[in-house]
């Protein structure tokens, strides 16, 4: 067996020495006498802790004949400063060979609505990404302004 080959494999001579590379206490050893790990090799990442936010979302249903008309607003107000509100509007009109089930009606124009809502909501996000992201701005400049 060549000399890389058998430093790879384990020997068949007898019991092989347990790895300590993965050893918190030798870690922990290690720690204490040099110092914390800061290779720029290992990512870092910083926890950042979040209030936990309340969402409401009201659906608003008419009905005029055969038509069922949905509204669903979302508002995020966690402050009164931080008032948003996001509408989403959904329609459904019953044939007039089907049977006359209000609740279809509802259903459809709500979740209608509610695919809507979701739609523009993304759409404020997207907004929010290309207006707010990228890198800070250290030199006065806008992040994403060309040189």
């Amino acid at each position: 067996m060549s000399g890389l080959l058998s430093a790879l494999l384990p020997s068949s001579a007898g019991p092989t020495r347990p790895s300590t590379a993965l050893d918190p206490a030798r870690r922990q050893a290690h720690a204490r006498q040099w110092g914390p790990d800061t290779s720029p090799h290992r990512p870092r990442t910083e926890v950042i802790s979040m209030e936990d936010k309340h969402w409401t979302v009201r659906i608003h249903i008419t009905e005029d004949g055969d038509d069922t008309r949905a509204e669903a607003v979302l508002t995020t107000q966690d402050t009164p400063e931080d008032l948003m509100a996001v509408t989403g509007r959904g329609v459904a009109h019953r044939n007039p060979v089907d049977r006359p089930i209000p609740e279809i009606g509802d259903e459809l124009a709500a979740s209608r609505a509610l695919e809507d809502l979701a739609i523009r909501l993304h759409d404020v996000a997207s907004d929010d990404i290309v207006n707010m992201a990228g890198p800070a701005d250290r030199e006065g400049g806008t992040a994403w302004e060309r040189p």
